[in-house]
């Protein structure tokens, strides 16, 4: 919302909360202060390995030719992308 600066004859845009959000004010000033006094989550190492070996079943697979055979809709709409 535009709003005059006072002592100034310029306006500048101003965010201003609904009649529900000042209702609610206790809440917004406590997930206000919940975000300001956050600590940062800190990464964790993992220390056991594990290694994934691709099974059989990763390796055949069969793709119909209907995969490979595109309609006019469906290049229009890659076009399109």
């Amino acid at each position: 919302m535009m709003l005059p600066l006072p002592g100034q004859d310029v306006q500048d845009e101003f965010y201003v909360l609904s009649s529900e959000a000042v209702k609610s004010l206790n809440n917004l000033q406590r997930y206000r202060d919940s975000l300001l006094n956050g600590q940062p989550i800190r990464a964790t190492l993992e220390r056991q390995p594990r290694i994934f070996a691709p099974s059989l079943q990763a390796t055949q697979f069969s793709i119909t030719d209907d995969f490979y055979n595109l309609t006019v809709e469906e290049i229009k709409q890659e076009h399109q992308l």
